[in-house]
């Protein structure tokens, strides 16, 4: 171990003449010398759509609002919705539906203040037809929906909508999904602040030709996806895209997936189970902090040759039992903190790519099995470092430092290893 250790080092020295690798006792959090996050790039052409002031609208005039009290003792449980307007509802059902049934130049705007509503037969809230339906869930609210585990019927979701769908406010949204999904969009859905609590035997989120989110606590417990977009056949559809908000997500499907592009520009992502943790076809993260810990590839970007993973910035951490970051095509870090525990078996690596992976600026660990381990492409202008390790353990704490013995940035692994991939921005 020392020979490769002393061969490591001369090969960094030689190549930047300021960098060590020592290992030394310490915790395992991975921090930067001067403690202070990197910029991120904001230079990226997108075909994301925009959230416009009907997407954030929240206000309305009660006056001039149409109210609908919900109660057991009422003859029509089935409320249909067949003209645009506002409509304020409120109140207990515990078995029926509120259905938007409007012409398709018309908007809907209903305001959900402490609504309680289950249904049996279908969706509770069921959109069939609007220019386009906006939620809001009033200041202060609690609200709870809810379906059961009925034989079929295509309106699969608890919120359920054909059109085009914004859900935003400051109240919470408690969803406890029996059938299926959670929430189902079969257009744009747009999610813009507001607490929601997501409980499902299927996806949590879904939005089949975007799914934009701008603002908002998020807690998702699902059996399937917990938010993704599954439009294919259009690139400048099927995208994720994330401006902000807090995240906790516990599924049995991926945490975040795209059919194309997965752009996050901001938020506090925390993946605490998953099979994958972030996946598209290109991958974008700008900044935030995120922590996966997936039972296959931690953030992956599987399509083909052309797929790709640009890290612009962020505090980034996975513990991945398959891949920690994979590739079908290329990978480029520009800034940010990346730390990888990945996978113990051969099978996989901390760093998996088809094409290359170019190191431009960043703090980056990454940790793995050493069989299908791979450096950073020659092309990167950062340097950094393969080192294979004999018997690593979570008992060694790596650190970096400089020519002087001012360490870096160091981190523990929490796994076993074989092999290490290490750069500096320093």
């Amino acid at each position: 171990m020392k020979k490769k250790i002393t061969s490591f080092l001369a090969f960094v020295i030689l190549a930047a003449g300021i960098l060590l690798v020592v290992f030394l006792p310490g915790n395992k959090k991975a921090t930067k010398r001067d403690g202070t996050a990197t910029s991120a790039d904001d230079n990226q052409d997108s075909i994301f759509l925009t959230v416009k002031n009907a997407d954030i609208e929240t206000d309305y005039d009660e006056s001039q609002a149409d109210k609908i009290e919900l109660s057991d003792s009422m003859t029509d449980k089935t409320i249909e919705i067949t003209s645009g307007g506002t409509y304020i509802i409120s109140g207990s059902l515990s078995d029926g539906q509120i259905i938007v049934n409007a012409p398709d130049s018309e908007k809907v705007h209903l305001i959900l203040n402490n609504v309680t509503l289950g249904s049996s037969t279908g969706a509770p809230i069921y959109v069939k037809s609007s220019d386009k339906t906006i939620i809001t869930l009033a200041k202060d609210s609690e609200n709870s929906l809810s379906d059961t585990n009925r034989e079929s019927g295509d309106d699969n979701a608890v919120i359920y909508s054909e059109t085009d769908l914004s859900i935003n406010g400051t109240g919470t949204l408690t969803i406890n999904a029996l059938y299926n999904n959670g929430i189902n969009c079969r257009d744009d859905l747009k999610l813009i602040n507001g607490t929601y609590i997501i409980n499902s035997v299927d996806d949590g989120i879904v939005g089949h030709d975007s799914v934009t989110v701008a603002g908002g606590t998020f807690t998702i417990n699902c059996k399937g996806d917990a938010i993704k977009s599954s439009k294919s056949d259009n690139d400048s559809e099927g995208y994720v895209h994330i401006t902000g908000g807090e995240f906790t997500i516990n599924c049995g499907g991926d945490g975040i997936q795209a059919e194309t592009y997965l752009y996050i520009e901001n938020g506090t992502i925390n993946i605490t189970e998953c099979y994958e943790g972030i996946e598209g076809h290109n991958v974008t993260i700008d900044n935030g902090t995120i922590s996966i810990n997936s039972s296959d590839d931690g953030i992956n970007a599987a399509k083909n040759s052309a797929s790709s993973i640009v890290i612009n910035g962020g505090d980034i951490y996975v513990n991945a039992e398959g891949d920690g970051i994979d590739s079908n095509g290329t990978i480029v870090i520009n800034s940010g903190i990346v730390v990888v525990d990945g996978p113990v078996s051969d099978g996989n690596s901390g760093l998996d790519y088809d094409a290359n992976c170019t190191i431009n600026g960043g703090y980056i660990f990454i940790a793995g099995s050493s069989d299908m381990a791979e450096g950073f492409s020659s092309d990167s202008t950062q340097c950094g470092a393969l080192l294979a390790v004999t018997n690593g353990s979570a008992e060694n704490t790596v650190s970096l430092a400089d020519s002087k013995g001012n360490v870096i940035l160091s981190y523990t692994p929490s796994k076993k290893y074989g092999a290490l991939n290490i750069s500096s921005a320093y």
